[in-house]
């Protein structure tokens, strides 16, 4: 039961994985990652366009931080 348990979960988890290094290959491939930023020009709006680009320099860094994590625990998982 727990083997299954075990081979379920890293099924999800690989899954889960796939689907965020997906989404993440679509976002930079068709620009939605800079759209808000090309919203605001740095010159006439440079408030705006700072807080863009911090919020989504964290946001970016947050989905590609828990992507990293999540392959991190997984190859954890297949060495012991």
């Amino acid at each position: 039961m727990r083997i299954l348990g075990f081979v379920l979960g890293s099924v999800i988890w690989f899954w889960v994985v796939y689907s965020l290094t997906m989404a993440l290959a679509q976002a930079i491939k068709t620009g939605i990652a800079s759209n808000s930023i090309k919203k605001y020009v740095y010159h006439q709006q440079p408030i705006k366009f700072l807080l863009t680009v911090l919020v989504q320099f964290i946001f970016w860094l947050g989905m590609v931080g828990w992507w990293l994590n999540g392959v991190w625990n997984l190859l954890i998982k297949l060495a012991d």
